[in-house]
């Protein structure tokens, strides 16, 4: 994570949902160089208790999480934050903070198949974590998916994990720098060959 660079850095942690971007960027937040600021939707919304309707407090949290977000990039500071990045405003986001300066770092955790995405998050409830609606799930899965080469377009670096094997940690499986592939695995996953 240590740079030398005076810019502002933008990690983006990305993937669809069950992927296991909280997992991975506990990690990550030990890392010397990552940056003190940091959002995560998800974790505004468990303070939101007084929103009763689960939807509403996740829609409150993504928007608190925005505006967190743009004072961050008008005050300069570099940030990380997570996101399904299942809109484009995500990627016109470090499309704005690259244009102000800023580094991009995109971290991609992946999985197969929406039907995994969808088990995993059935896991997630089961450890009471937080739902989400299996049609969102689905929709997002495949629009995450879509976006992701509009996202590598803008990141200075890439790296991509797959996270599909349950019986073991998120493998580095592709990286980009500036646009160019910077590793490849061996066995790339099916689901990504799309990108090269």
């Amino acid at each position: 994570m240590a740079t030398l660079s005076n810019s502002p850095l933008l990690i983006a942690i990305v993937g669809v949902n069950g992927a296991g971007k909280s997992t991975i960027t506990a990690r990550l937040r030990q890392e010397p160089g990552f940056p003190a600021n940091y959002v995560n939707p998800d974790e505004i919304a468990l303070t939101l208790t007084d929103i009763a309707d689960p939807i509403d407090r996740s829609y409150t949290a993504a928007r608190k999480a925005d505006e967190q977000r743009n004072i961050w990039l008008t005050d300069r500071q570099s940030m990380a934050f997570e996101t399904v990045m299942s809109h484009p405003s995500k990627i016109e986001f470090m499309q704005s903070a690259k244009d102000a300066g800023y580094r991009i770092m995109l971290i991609f955790v992946g999985l197969s198949s929406p039907e995994l995405s969808l088990q995993r998050v059935g896991q997630r409830v089961q450890s009471g974590g937080h739902n989400v609606p299996t049609d969102k799930i689905m929709a997002r899965y495949y629009r995450v998916m879509a976006l992701l080469p509009n996202a590598l377009q803008v990141a200075d670096r890439a790296l991509i994990y797959d996270n599909s094997d349950d019986c073991a940690e998120a493998r580095l499986v592709l990286s980009f720098n500036d646009g160019r592939v910077g590793y490849r695995s061996s066995d790339l996953p099916e689901w990504l060959s799309f990108l090269i």
